[in-house]
């Protein structure tokens, strides 16, 4: 079970040991700190964590995309991920995602030790996975999945919060279900994960 807090210093995170029945605290991650620029609620809110293996990912939006780190939980140190191909989620503020019903649907999730994350643009869905290469040492790459972009864009209805503000992203049966109330009701998208 772990615990993730953000204040003006940083991200903190703690661990429940489930033996001893005791938190612990793990190294700060400053980066996520106000003086970086994460007070503003179009950053802070997209903060998100998934557990893969031994390791703990922290995905954020800033101006300029999303930025992603991990604590490999055997040696307890926060590194910054940095793509091989030099491809990044756009999830920037010149592409809209300065405005809540883009930033507020920013969902993650992990299967098989890929990460995988949607979000919300002006046009519609986006989905891009993180694969992950090795294990003490790994070697990252950001990918766009474009066979999982359903079209819920704003000219569809989309950017009113009674539509955005029901996106859901969950994991069932070995496949990713993408789920939101739209002008014309309940829609549901399924992406079966061994297609990633």
């Amino acid at each position: 079970l772990y615990l993730f807090g953000r204040y003006k210093d940083g991200l903190h995170t703690w661990v429940f040991d489930d033996t001893n029945n005791a938190w612990s605290q793990l190294p700060m991650l400053p980066d996520l700190s106000d003086a970086n620029g994460w007070i503003e609620p179009g950053y802070y809110r997209t903060i998100k964590t998934v557990a893969i293996g031994v390791k703990l990912f922290v995905l954020g939006r800033l101006g300029d995309g999303v930025h992603t780190w991990y604590i490999d939980l055997r040696y307890n140190t926060w590194r910054k991920v940095t793509s091989q191909d030099g491809l990044y989620p756009g999830f920037t503020d010149a592409r809209s995602f300065n405005n809540p019903e883009c930033y507020l649907t920013i969902r993650a999730s992990a299967h098989d030790g890929h990460l995988i994350l949607v979000g919300r643009s002006t046009q519609g869905i986006e989905t891009y996975t993180l694969l992950i290469l090795g294990d003490e040492f790994p070697l990252f790459t950001w990918t766009s999945f474009p066979g999982f972009n359903p079209p819920w864009a704003d000219t569809s209805g989309w950017s009113n919060a009674a539509c955005y503000e029901t996106i859901q992203l969950f994991k069932a049966l070995d496949v990713l279900w993408l789920l939101g109330s739209g002008p014309n009701g309940i829609e549901l998208n399924v992406l079966a994960l061994e297609d990633i």
